[in-house]
């Protein structure tokens, strides 16, 4: 059996840590849909980046585009994303219509973990 990602444990864990936490930043229901590791980093450990992807209904998604700018939106949580996790994050929120299938797609925002040595519990 191969690796499921080229990420390291303790990257794993900031990660998912993370990804609980962007659940929090919509007043939108994204627990239905998650968010999600995709991209090179699950394939090849020459990476150059880690794409997350932030699933949530096509009904909330046009409602947050007539609200915010997407790129500007998805620019600061790949932001936020870095910060958090020292990783180069590419983060994007994208509608359920738009998924890209066809890929691997690891959920990052199941298991409690460690940010910095502080326990984040899932709630």
């Amino acid at each position: 059996m191969g690796r499921t990602t080229f990420l390291l444990v303790s990257e794993i864990n900031a990660l998912s840590t993370w990804g609980r936490e962007l659940k929090s930043t919509l007043h939108t229901d994204v627990k239905q849909y998650g968010s999600f590791l995709v991209g090179s980093a699950l394939k090849r450990a020459d990476y150059k980046d880690v794409d997350v992807r932030q699933i949530i209904s096509d009904e909330d998604w046009l409602r947050l585009y007539n609200t915010v700018d997407i790129g500007y939106y998805n620019h600061v949580m790949s932001l936020w994303g870095q910060e958090i996790t020292g990783l180069p994050i590419d983060y994007q929120i994208q509608s359920l219509t738009h998924v890209d299938n066809r890929g691997e797609k690891h959920p990052i925002d199941l298991f409690e973990g460690y940010i910095n040595g502080e326990n984040r519990k899932a709630k």
